[in-house]
């Protein structure tokens, strides 16, 4: 099956949050580093047990 064109076929998220600005403009920037280790892709500090590998995929 195509995820381009069908991605409802990926993985879902049991959580969803929505963003919402108070002003209209654009993202310039995230740090998608933090974004997946906030997720769950790797340890936020040293001796952290939980990581999630489905993160990555």
């Amino acid at each position: 099956m195509d995820v381009v064109s069908n991605p409802k076929a990926l993985p879902q998220a049991k959580i969803e949050t929505k963003v919402i600005c108070s002003e209209e403009g654009y993202i310039q920037k995230i740090d998608a580093g933090y974004c997946a280790m906030r997720l769950g892709a790797g340890r936020e500090y040293k001796g952290q047990e939980m990581i999630y590998l489905l993160v990555s995929c």
